[in-house]
Formats: C-alpha cells, structure tokens, sequence
C-alpha cells in the first residue's frame, strides 16, 4: 500500500528542467547580458541613469546595429525552408541579439549589475534582464529582483514600425520602470518600507533578502563550475 501511495505521488512529478537545460539557459543568459551596446557608469544615480537612458533611446541608434527580426518572417522561413530555415533564423536572431543596450556599473563592494534593454513584442522596448557579477569577473548570473521583484517586460517606449528606431516613451512605465531598477539596487540594507508600493511589502523584502541569498550562493556553484 504504502509503495502504491509513493508511486501515485511521483506519477504526478515531472522534471521542468534538466541539468543540462539549465546550463545552457546559464550561458545563453550570459551572452545575452554582454551581447549589445554596452554603457559602464562609475555610480548608480537614478537621475543620472533616468537621463542618459532618454537620450539613448531618442537617439536610438543602438537599436539599430544589426536588421531587427520580425516572428511572422521566421516562421514563414522555417516553413518553407525546413532546416536551411531554421539555421537562417538562428543567424538572424543572433544578430538581432546586438540591438541591445547594457548598463553595467557597480552595486555592492564586490558585485556589479548590468541592465539589459531590447525590443519585445515587434515595436515595444523594455527591460528584459538584470544580471549580476563579481567585479571584474566574466559570468553573469540572474539578479535577484527578476524573481522578487518581476521588474522586467514593462513596455516603456514604442516605436511606430519594426526598425524604426524612433521611439516615443510612455512616461508613466518608464518611471515606473525607473523605481523597480531603483528597488533592485538595494541589499541587506533594504527594509519593508522600501517597498511600500506593494500589497505586502514586508513578505516582499523577505523574499527579495531570499532571493539575493540564493543568487550568491548561485554565483558561487557557477564560478565553481567553470573554474
């Protein structure tokens, strides 16, 4: 009977992710966080940061390094191109991959964070990835507030065709945008209040001490890894 209970409960079980998978979502996420335009600034100053993201984006040149690539033009390769197609597309998201721009600069005495914005849904831009490394180190792992904070996918700017590059801001995402970064830059030292635009801001900060924990901690495994 109990054999039976155990075998009931595991049938229910199934793998999201294998090691292997996980890995190489590691290094995709590791390219991605150094595939781009990259910016480094000395401090995070969120006026400063607010100032020099508007005049990059209303320049909008780093979104335009390489073709921007359309989904219906993908899937139409793929289905009557079959293979070739397929390889097509993997070029052509690649390259598409350096549409990006990174802010990289520091974030606690032995730890720097990088930003990363692109386009999302064809015309949309938006803060995709947060990452954080040792300084002066070479993999990039998730930043904790991607899990506490669900600060990425906001559509702050539009532009008004795939490629244009002539994004206009929608002001009320952008500084919302603004806050979550802002947010993501705390540590140890943050505190309830500082998430008081949060139903429950005191499970919040737990979560994001958690998540910034285990974010070190996989740091830590992925040096080892590598090393």
């Amino acid at each position: 009977m109990e054999n039976t209970t155990r075998e009931g409960q595991y049938a229910q079980a199934q793998i999201s992710c294998t090691a292997d998978e996980q890995l190489r979502r590691d290094e995709e996420f590791n390219w991605l966080m150094q595939c781009g335009t990259v910016v480094r600034m000395e401090r995070f100053d969120v006026e400063e940061f607010r100032t020099v993201l508007e005049q990059l984006v209303a320049d909008g040149s780093c979104f335009r390094t390489a073709p921007a690539s359309s989904t219906m033009g993908r899937v139409m390769r793929h289905l009557t191109q079959g293979a070739s197609g397929y390889e097509a597309n993997l070029a052509e998201l690649r390259a598409a991959a350096q549409n990006a721009l990174l802010f990289v600069f520091p974030l606690e005495k032995d730890l720097e964070m990088c930003l990363r914005f692109e386009r999302v849904q064809g015309t949309g831009l938006a803060l995709t990835r947060l990452g954080v490394s040792p300084v002066n180190g070479d993999l990039w792992t998730q930043h904790w507030a991607m899990r506490a904070l669900e600060c990425t996918g906001g559509v702050f700017a539009v532009e008004s065709a795939p490629g244009a590059c002539n994004f206009e801001l929608r002001r009320e995402m952008f500084y919302a945008m603004l806050s979550l970064v802002e947010l993501s830059t705390l540590g140890l030292s943050a505190e309830p209040e500082d998430f008081y635009m949060f139903a429950d801001s005191e499970a919040v900060c737990k979560k994001f001490k958690r998540e910034r924990r285990d974010c070190r901690r996989a740091m830590r495994a992925q040096y080892d890894r590598a090393a």
